[in-house]
């Protein structure tokens, strides 16, 4: 996983958060925001 102009922290941040969040939900939803991007 390549990050542009993405510190670390927030991708472990947000990792963490998607699992502790809906599991299909937020994978899918971090799937389109890097898509998207």
């Amino acid at each position: 996983m390549r990050s542009e102009g993405v510190p670390p922290g927030a991708t472990v941040f947000i990792h963490r958060r998607a699992e502790r969040t809906h599991s299909r939900y937020a994978r899918s939803r971090l799937a389109m925001s890097m898509t998207k991007r």
